[in-house]
């Protein structure tokens, strides 16, 4: 197993932000991490890459290569930066160095002066010499994903990057990730947006308020989800009309950051009657925390 998290949590000055996170990203797999904004899926891709902020405290496990992350020091976390993790920002613009063209940043990552190769399979033909304010919003992001592919990390995280990007630009990009990806390496890709993570992904994670409620392979998830709000999400991603011909979405809001809840996250938005305290069931690849899961199915 290449990665592995196990009941992630993740409290921000005393309030919860993530409440329990477990899920694996094998190796040489694109595995998607998916919800609605808030849920908790770009904290806990900082956690993985040590990138939570100070006043921010995890707790759990986080296995990489069988080291456990959250008990390494800062030291050996510097070291896996680059090689072993390497992250890439939603907002491109802000993660590249103004005062660099985009050909001396390569060259100061990869320590050669010759990187046209690269520059070339990026498609960032003629951008070697510009600073980053000089492309545009897309070459920008192709840049920021071919910084941190340049020394083959064994792990990719990729946060949210096709969100501030048209359907055009986001489909090329999500193309661009996955034939980047370094033989036997692996990619956790965040989205909100399930229509992207079924492009792009051979596993989903489904994640709300905190908590991951289902994992399993693409097909497995898309055509049997098995948790009510995969069912909730996939309808609303069809814009599937309710029988009075609106769109259908999902009613109530996400539970805030430190707010109390007794039982299952989507209680109080959940069609079926609920739970207590739900873990995990399945078999195989496929599992869902949810008390009733073969109830979801009919």
């Amino acid at each position: 197993m290449h990665l592995k998290i196990e009941d992630l949590r993740i409290t921000i000055e005393g309030e919860e932000a993530v409440r329990s996170s477990s899920f694996s990203v094998p190796e040489g797999s694109i595995t998607a991490l998916i919800g609605e904004s808030g849920g908790g899926k770009s904290l806990t891709a900082k956690a993985i890459a040590g990138l939570l902020p100070r006043r921010a405290r995890a707790e759990g496990m986080i296995l990489f290569d069988s080291q456990d992350l959250l008990a390494m020091s800062e030291r050996d976390r510097d070291r896996l930066r680059g090689r072993g993790i390497a992250y890439v920002f939603q907002d491109a613009a802000a993660s590249l160095n103004p005062v660099y063209t985009i050909g001396q940043q390569l060259s100061r990552i990869t320590g050669h002066k010759d990187s046209s190769g690269i520059i070339r399979s990026f498609g960032l033909e003629g951008s070697d010499g510009k600073y980053p304010f000089e492309l545009s919003g897309g070459m920008q992001m192709r840049a920021e994903l071919m910084l941190a592919s340049s020394l083959s990390p064994a792990l990719l995280i990729a946060d949210e990057i096709t969100a501030p990007l048209d359907n055009a630009s986001a489909s090329s990009i999500l193309a661009l990730l996955s034939r980047s990806r370094p033989e036997g390496g692996s990619i956790l890709l965040i989205t909100h947006d399930i229509r992207r993570a079924a492009a792009a992904a051979d596993r989903i994670v489904v994640m709300h308020a905190g908590v991951t409620v289902e994992e399993g392979g693409k097909a497995e998830v898309l055509s049997h989800p098995m948790h009510p709000y995969t069912q909730a999400l996939l309808r609303c991603s069809r814009l599937e009309a309710t029988g009075e011909g609106k769109l259908w979405t999902i009613p109530g809001s996400m539970p805030l950051p430190g707010e109390r809840i007794e039982g299952c996250t989507f209680r109080s938005r959940c069609p079926f009657p609920c739970c207590d305290a739900p873990q995990w069931q399945g078999s195989g690849q496929h599992r869902v925390r949810c008390t009733h899961p073969l109830h979801m199915l009919s």
